[in-house]
């Protein structure tokens, strides 16, 4: 059995994450990419998650544990036929990778192809995964980025420069990063709305990585509103949500779409250059198995 870490998942790059989530995609509109939505079992601290799912095509299974008041995670592979324990990877940043990648497989479906500004508000892993591998799906000139610590935004706008060799902006508001951007990604712990509807031009592809719940949400109900094509990774998932998502109980949640249809070509991602796209990111289970599946078989 093989055993990687966060150190061999940070040797793979970005774009062949994204490659491996777009064709986890085509391969789920087919029906052969089994997602069943998270497991979770409370405890007095938090809760303990369970992802399962697997390609058929790939004869490969598996699930990932993790903890919401911990960092610590593995992710278990499985040979579908005959029951071979292939390998597991131990830490956070394979989720984080996946999550940025299935985002980036929504910005090359569902942005415009001439997006050059790519905002990004927040300064956590899960946003600096959004950009990396956003990166590899559109020609971006300029990336602005925002938090509310000076500080923060400034080495992660340095990191970014770094990594990406894109020229990084530190903002000074959430605003401006929105207005100028033409792919824009919120990835934070706000509890309210980061980003006004008046702020997000037409034409702009969004990603929402943060809270999601009726009660807590990081995205402006306008702005779903508006809208012409949101989709998400899982459905299932969104149907699942305790408390409920936050588009659950307004009529903007019937318009909700499978990116696996978009990215198939049975359903457009965006109809107008015009369009405001919205993905909406929850998750689909099994999609970390497919990226510790690839990575074990480069091992």
């Amino acid at each position: 059995m093989k055993l990687l870490n966060d150190s061999d998942v940070k040797r793979i790059r970005t774009g062949e994450a994204v490659v491996v989530m777009d064709q986890v995609f085509k391969i789920r509109s087919e029906g052969k990419f089994i997602s069943p939505p998270r497991m979770h079992m409370d405890s007095a601290d938090g809760k303990i998650v369970f992802t399962p799912g697997g390609s058929l095509m790939d004869h490969v299974m598996g699930f990932r544990v993790y903890t919401t008041f911990g960092d610590e995670q593995i992710t278990i592979v499985y040979d579908s036929r005959t029951g071979t324990l292939k390998g597991a990877v131990i830490g956070d940043y394979l989720g984080a990778l996946r999550t940025g990648s299935i985002g980036s497989v929504s910005t090359k479906y569902m942005s415009n192809p001439d997006s050059r500004v790519l905002g990004i508000i927040g300064t956590g892993k899960q946003a600096f995964t959004q950009a990396i591998t956003s990166a590899s799906v559109r020609n971006f000139s300029e990336i602005h980025v925002f938090s509310r610590d000076n500080e923060k935004r400034k080495l992660f706008a340095e990191s970014l420069n770094r990594v990406t060799g894109i020229k990084t902006f530190p903002d000074e508001s959430s605003s401006s990063v929105a207005r100028i951007s033409d792919v824009l990604v919120l990835a934070t712990n706000s509890p309210f709305p980061v980003v006004k509807s008046s702020d997000i031009n037409p034409g702009t592809h969004i990603i929402t990585v943060g809270k999601k719940s009726v009660k807590e949400h990081e995205l402006d109900l306008d702005i779903a509103e508006r809208s012409s094509v949101i989709a998400t990774d899982s459905v299932a998932q969104i149907n699942s949500y305790d408390p409920p998502h936050f588009l659950a109980k307004v009529v903007t949640k019937n318009r909700i779409v499978e990116l696996s249809d978009i990215v198939s070509g049975k359903i457009p991602g965006r109809k107008n250059r015009d369009d405001i796209t919205l993905f909406l990111s929850v998750g689909l289970s099994g999609t970390e198995v497919a990226l510790a599946d690839y990575l074990l078989n480069l091992s």
